[in-house]
């Protein structure tokens, strides 16, 4: 997680700085006035891919997979649904 800080260290200009609770543990609250559209924190996500209520799509390329008859699935797992054999490698 960036939150344009070094970790722990609410002593800059932060948007953001770390607080905590016993009952909520640590949480981040706004450290200054925060304009509209500002980025105040950035960070990897730990999964990516369609929401579980989309239409069925390839996982690795996206495209729209049809609704019905057999689709390509990944040779290793047999469970990922993929439109070709090039977006398994």
């Amino acid at each position: 997680m960036d939150i344009t800080r070094k970790k722990e260290d609410n002593s800059d200009n932060s948007a953001c700085k770390v607080e905590r609770s016993e009952v909520l543990g640590r949480y981040l609250v706004a450290a200054r006035d925060i304009k509209a559209g500002e980025v105040v924190i950035r960070e990897t996500p730990l999964v990516v891919g369609p929401r579980g209520d989309s239409l069925p799509m390839c996982l690795a390329c996206y495209r729209p997979l049809p609704l019905q008859g057999s689709r390509q699935r990944c040779s290793k797992c047999r469970i990922v649904p993929l439109c070709s054999t090039q977006c398994e490698t």
